[in-house]
């Protein structure tokens, strides 16, 4: 490689650890992490600021070509491991909301926003090396990659994380709805026309479900020297 860090695709459903181990791995590395999925949040928050239609996808897509988008990692003991801003501006408590999270599902899916944001997405991993985790990222995004990986965990298990995940950001919500609205998020992902979730034909599987996150850190991390080298 010219480079002297690795680009990482991680991608898998909602809830399978991908930015826990992705911020982890980058960590590591000593490369970037890029969230993408925290990349149409902010978009979202940023154009529902603007007062622009969640329907204009010529002012969306305008927006996303001009946002500059970065990732800090958190360095006090907040819930949030690293602040999202696009433009300048932390939206980091912003984008976690049940409506920006419905609104970046939605915008995700337009082609000319699409397009724009995985130009940014690979001008970042031109750069340098990057961590970048995501559900089309190894197919669509990066694919070329030096290594991919699929993360992935049962639906239950899942729902368990999500609902620990946000206890934590002091709302209250119904696990077994948290389940049935996985289900459903795993099925417009896989079924969505542009850039659905899938996983890379060459990507390595691993199923979170009963692992901790350092045993996860760690295989990756073998996989990743055993692909790349030792001095990884």
């Amino acid at each position: 490689m010219s480079r002297s860090q690795p680009i990482v695709a991680i991608d898998g459903p909602a809830s399978s650890g991908k930015g826990t181990i992705g911020l982890l791995l980058a960590e590591e590395l000593g490369c970037p992490f890029v969230d993408t999925g925290a990349m149409y949040r902010a978009l979202a928050v940023h154009a529902q600021k603007l007062g622009v239609n969640m329907d204009d996808q010529v002012r969306l897509e305008r927006l996303a070509r001009e946002g500059q988008f970065l990732f800090q990692k958190q360095v006090d003991q907040s819930r949030w491991a690293y602040r999202v801003f696009i433009n300048g501006q932390d939206v980091t408590e912003e984008i976690r909301t049940p409506e920006i999270d419905m609104a970046s599902s939605r915008i995700s899916a337009y082609p000319g926003v699409h397009a724009a944001m995985v130009e940014k997405q690979r001008a970042m991993a031109r750069v340098s090396g990057v961590v970048m985790e995501g559900r089309d990222i190894g197919t669509v995004v990066l694919p070329d990659a030096d290594i991919k990986f699929y993360l992935t965990a049962s639906v239950q298990e899942r729902a368990r994380r999500r609902h620990l995940q946000m206890q934590s950001w002091g709302r209250t919500v119904d696990r077994r709805q948290l389940e049935k609205q996985l289900r459903h998020r795993d099925r417009s992902d896989s079924l969505r026309e542009v850039a659905p979730l899938s996983q890379a034909a060459d990507a390595i599987v691993i199923d979170t479900t009963n692992l901790p996150i350092e045993e996860v850190l760690e295989e990756i991390l073998t996989q990743l020297r055993g692909t790349l080298g030792p001095e990884i």
